[in-house]
C-alpha cells in the first residue's frame, strides 16, 4: 500500500464525504477508497433501525458476487443495531 500525499488524503475525504449524501456517488468512491487503504474489498450499507432491514447496500471486491450473503451475515453482527 503506498501512502496518500495530503492533497490525495484530502480529495478522497471530500468524496467520501459528498457520498454521504448521494448513495449512487459510493459507486465511484468505493473501489477507489478501498485501493487506497490497500483493501481487498469495502461495503457501505444503510439500515432502517426500526425495521433492521436494509435500505440499500453497495459491495466492492471478492465478497461482491455474494453480496447479498455476506450482508445477511455480516449485518446481524453490526454492535450498533438495537
Amino acid at each position: 500500500m503506498r501512502t496518500l500525499s495530503s492533497s490525495e488524503l484530502r480529495a478522497l475525504s471530500a468524496k467520501v464525504y459528498d457520498a454521504g449524501s448521494t448513495s449512487g456517488s459510493w459507486r465511484d468512491v468505493l473501489p477507489t477508497l478501498a485501493r487506497s487503504l490497500g483493501a481487498a474489498g469495502a461495503s457501505v450499507f444503510t439500515i432502517n433501525k426500526i425495521s433492521r432491514r436494509i435500505d440499500w447496500s453497495f459491495v466492492v471486491g471478492p465478497a461482491a458476487e455474494r453480496e447479498s450473503y455476506f450482508i445477511d451475515h455480516y449485518v446481524h453482527l453490526d454492535p450498533f443495531l438495537p
